[in-house]
């Protein structure tokens, strides 16, 4: 998954984000890993909003997590 292999670029040291975006990632990460690998994810995205990008349950819409920030802003 894309996020978890940006989270493991972050542990390495090859990004610096800000502490809520790494926060924000990390919850994320955990709770794709507690859902299917097949259920369907919507993704809400508006760069003109905060948060840009809520990530939501196809199944029952809860929001399984929310970047306030594109993650490239947040590298040093």
């Amino acid at each position: 998954m894309v996020w978890s292999h940006r989270l493991n670029m972050n542990s390495q040291g090859a990004t610096q984000w800000t502490p809520s975006l790494r926060c924000a990632v990390e919850t994320l990460v955990k709770n794709f890993k507690a859902i299917e690998p097949t259920e369907p994810i919507e993704l809400d995205a508006d760069l003109t909003r905060s948060p840009i990008m809520k990530f939501i349950r196809g199944k029952t819409g809860k929001v399984l997590g929310e970047i306030d920030m594109h993650p490239d802003e947040a590298t040093i």
